[in-house]
């Protein structure tokens, strides 16, 4: 099975093909399961007490889509044992972990607001550890912008540079691509030759710790032999988000 990204959704390929997840809140999470016989699940935290809203209704549709431009102030690093309140999960359900990459800041607290696709990567990780035992984590990628863009003791943010799809209020005009381009992460997270990478078009990989969801690092794929720098001294070891494993030899191809 394959997790497939969408900024709010999680969408599993396979046996159970529409599994969707509002993520709005790492507290809490409903699924539903609609084709294939699979019964509906909803999982929730113990900790939340809200009731769950019916997932086929207009008003939660409505929302939910609302929801996929809002931010995402909370990480959690620890994880947080998900409860199901409604059904079970599907017998033989895989055991394994679905990571889930998409923009999670998109408004800062000084009256800048970025398009979704200049979010901030915002990475989360659901652990099936079989018996219906689930868990929750979510954390930010730490990336150049990341660090530039948030404060240091406080983690409120401070957009500085407006990405390639946005307009903000900065303090200084921004003229050059450089000043104003900023490598988030957001778009696709990968799994390959047992580690883990979030992918940005135009810009290196961001290498993850699969287990904490710490950031490693920036991480160069291509290599730096100067003939594939196809882009250029800029441009070396940079990939796009499309991406694809070729199987059974696991060779990975991209598109530039």
């Amino acid at each position: 099975m394959q997790a497939v990204h969408h900024p709010h959704q999680l969408l599993l390929s396979g046996q159970h093909p529409n599994l969707f997840t509002n993520l709005h809140s790492p507290a809490a999470i409903s699924a539903v399961h609609s084709h294939g016989g699979v019964r509906r699940v909803s999982v929730i935290s113990a900790s939340t007490k809200d009731p769950i809203p019916d997932p086929t209704s207009a008003t939660a549709a409505f929302n939910d889509y609302q929801l996929l431009f809002s931010s995402q102030p909370a990480e959690s690093i620890n994880p947080v044992t998900l409860r199901a309140v409604e059904g079970a999960l599907p017998a033989g359900f895989p055991i394994g972990t679905y990571y889930l990459i998409g923009p999670g800041m998109t408004s800062d607290g000084y009256g800048s607001t970025v398009n979704p696709l200049d979010g901030h990567g915002y990475l989360r990780a659901f652990r099936f550890q079989g018996s219906g035992t689930v868990t929750y984590a979510a954390r930010y990628l730490e990336t150049e912008a990341a660090r530039e863009e948030r404060e240091v003791g406080t983690g409120k943010w401070r957009f500085r540079r407006p990405g390639l799809f946005s307009m903000l209020k900065v303090h200084k005009a921004v003229t050059t691509y450089r000043s104003i381009t900023k490598n988030v992460g957001n778009t696709t997270v990968l799994s390959w030759g047992g580690r883990l990478f979030c992918l940005w078009d135009g810009g290196h990989p961001y290498e993850i710790d699969p287990t904490t969801l710490a950031t490693v690092g920036p991480a160069d794929l291509v290599g730096t032999a100067e003939k594939r720098w196809s882009w250029g001294r800029d441009g070396r070891g940079q990939f796009t988000s499309t991406i694809a494993k070729h199987l059974p030899h696991g060779e990975l191809k991209k598109c530039i």
